[in-house]
């Protein structure tokens, strides 16, 4: 009996020292942590999702100043905050994500106080391509008798078959087109978009005169223009691509067109 008393005893005593360290460790903000913006179709890059605010409300009794909100990357931006919220008051946190690809974004938010634990808030968002053509250089500039590779590609998101784009052309150039080629399975629920390429040639004429056009891609409702610039052969330079310069993501970078090791 004895044993007993003292089991249930300790029992007592750690639910209390549960209750007391909870105490002491809860944050003094209550209310929504997480926020799904969805899917965002992204007409340019990056896109910005609409903003959201957080409405905490301080539940601690006392005044709570907050030293700091800090995102876990740079795809979050935090607009200015009061940091003081008196007892009872409440604290509204506005976010927004940045979204430069085709994926599901996901991010941590941690605020830190002067004189209580932290707390944590999470937001995410998928984002999807506007136009799935990707297309690889975006622009051609050529000699008459050149032969030059395009490379096309599709963001999918599900498994069903796809034909393959028309292709509209200036005059005496000819193309020649394979079938896509599925590169990458994709994964609508964790955010991965599939990917589907092939590679067409393009043939400029021996007899070609100088000329600026453009070559349309069509799939369904979508169009891309991919300029086309033949020039006299002494007169023609490559064009420059400087796109790499730019460190964040460009989904017509070529990068984003390879392979997976997997598959």
């Amino acid at each position: 009996m004895t044993g007993v008393l003292v089991l249930l005893g300790l029992v007592v005593l750690a639910i209390l020292a549960w209750l007391v360290l909870q105490w002491i460790i809860s944050p003094p903000l209550s209310g929504e942590r997480y926020h799904d913006y969805g899917i965002i179709t992204l007409d340019e890059i990056p896109t910005y999702t609409s903003a959201h605010i957080f409405r905490l409300e301080n539940t601690s009794g006392e005044s709570v100043t907050i030293r700091k909100v800090i995102p876990s990357c740079g795809c979050t931006e935090i607009a200015p905050f009061e940091k003081t919220i008196p007892a009872g008051g409440m604290a509204e946190i506005v976010v927004r994500m940045k979204l430069k690809r085709s994926v599901r974004e996901k991010a941590d938010i941690t605020i830190t106080f002067e004189d209580s634990s932290p707390m944590q808030l999470e937001v995410e968002a998928a984002g999807r391509l506007a136009n799935p053509l990707i297309i690889e250089p975006r622009g051609l500039r050529m000699q008459p008798g050149q032969v030059r590779p395009v490379t096309v590609a599709m963001e999918t998101w599900d498994d069903q078959p796809r034909s393959m784009p028309k292709f509209e052309l200036p005059e005496g150039i000819s193309i020649k087109t394979p079938t896509w080629k599925r590169v990458r399975v994709g994964n609508a629920a964790l955010g991965k978009s599939g990917l589907e390429r092939t590679t067409i040639e393009v043939t400029v004429p021996e007899d070609a005169q100088p000329m600026q056009s453009s070559i349309k891609v069509i799939l369904e409702d979508q169009v891309v223009d991919i300029p086309l610039v033949v020039v006299a052969p002494r007169e023609y330079q490559p064009i420059q691509d400087d796109r790499n310069k730019n460190k964040t993501f460009n989904p017509l970078d070529r990068s984003g067109l390879q392979e997976t090791p997997e598959e």
